[in-house]
């Protein structure tokens, strides 16, 4: 089956998903996330990408970026690069770390933004290894909270609020109130399924409990232009 092509983002903004090849882990302790954390921030730096978030997990790592004029492939080929040539030479092991192909998905809203970085923060706390997303040490949730070195937060908290500790309070709450958000984290082979499902509840709630679009996506942290084509394709 041919690979369907990525869905370009208006806004040049990405959920990315980098997974170790085989699903098998990509970090063995913490001196192996110190080593990402550093090679992520040079890479960073290097071409002009701008970071939203992070999570470092086991086996994957989820970013979420405005690509810069190197485009997302290059950018995460550079990463993906000196971190193998690092790890291999560590474990003394050859061949791919990570999966050929990364997962992305396209942001075009800044409400959705927030939710997608919700997600990537509480990705610890899914996964039951914290209680709280902030007692995560390898994730961006310290930079919102705490002393910031290469996140772009005032993107996001002047999306928020034009006063910054206000908006520091709002982001705080929103990213406590954890939903089921319909983010990508699942097989492929799961996706038409998930959707179905979001779509089925988004009508439930529009046609039976007479809820208003805006609330709609507060909710469930989807977008107004998506609730807008699934409630169109359904009639």
């Amino acid at each position: 089956m041919a690979r369907m092509e990525r869905k370009q983002s208006s806004t040049g903004i990405y959920h990315i998903m980098m997974r170790g090849n085989e699903k098998k882990d990509i970090f063995i302790d913490d001196q192996d996330k110190y080593k990402f954390l550093k090679v992520f921030k040079e890479k960073t730096i290097q071409t002009n990408t701008i970071i939203y978030s992070y999570c470092l997990m086991k086996n994957h790592v989820h970013i979420v970026l405005k690509e810069s004029e190197y485009g997302v492939s290059d950018f995460l080929k550079r990463i993906c690069v000196s971190y193998a040539y690092y790890f291999n030479r560590r474990y003394r092991r050859v061949g791919h770390l990570f999966q050929d192909r990364f997962k992305s998905e396209a942001i075009e809203d800044d409400r959705y933004l927030l939710t997608v970085i919700r997600y990537v923060h509480n990705n610890p706390v899914k996964a039951k290894i914290v209680h709280k997303a902030d007692e995560y040490k390898w994730s961006s949730v310290s930079e919102y909270i705490g002393e910031n070195t290469f996140v772009n937060i005032e993107d996001i908290f002047s999306s928020i609020h034009k006063d910054k500790a206000l908006a520091k309070k709002e982001f705080i709450r929103f990213s406590k109130d954890a939903k089921d958000d319909y983010i990508m984290d699942y097989d492929e082979e799961d996706t038409a399924q998930i959707k179905k499902t979001r779509d089925e509840n988004i009508r439930k709630m529009y046609i039976d409990n007479k809820m208003k679009k805006k609330d709609i996506a507060m909710q469930t942290g989807v977008s107004s232009k998506t609730i807008q084509r699934v409630l169109k394709s359904g009639q």
